[in-house]
């Protein structure tokens, strides 16, 4: 039946399907972050620590944010957006070779 539900609703089964290839170029980036950080700072686990930090502070922080505010009227352009945002902001900026001040910030 809840195949059947989903089937039935083409824009949530796309929904779906947007979220399933997130999710797997997602996963895979976020594999690579740790062997990409330590390679590039020497296996400096401070750093990567920090790199981890800012990015569960920013996860917290992105939270509050849209519990005080609600969100887009339409929901689907906040979480198509926010895909986007994330990652084309955040995992391009932490591939690039500018060092720790850019990985904090992706």
């Amino acid at each position: 039946m809840g195949f059947r539900y989903i089937f039935e609703r083409p824009s949530l089964f796309g929904l779906l399907l947007v979220f399933a290839v997130g999710n797997l170029f997602w996963v895979i980036s976020s594999t690579l972050l740790a062997p990409m950080v330590l390679a590039r700072t020497n296996q400096n686990s401070l750093i990567f620590g920090m790199v981890e930090t800012a990015g569960a502070a920013g996860g917290i922080a992105g939270g509050l944010i849209m519990s005080a505010w609600g969100g887009f009227k339409r929901r689907i352009h906040g979480v198509l957006g926010g895909w986007l945002f994330a990652g084309l902001f955040g995992f391009v900026l932490i591939g690039l070779k500018f060092g720790l001040p850019a990985w904090l910030a992706g």
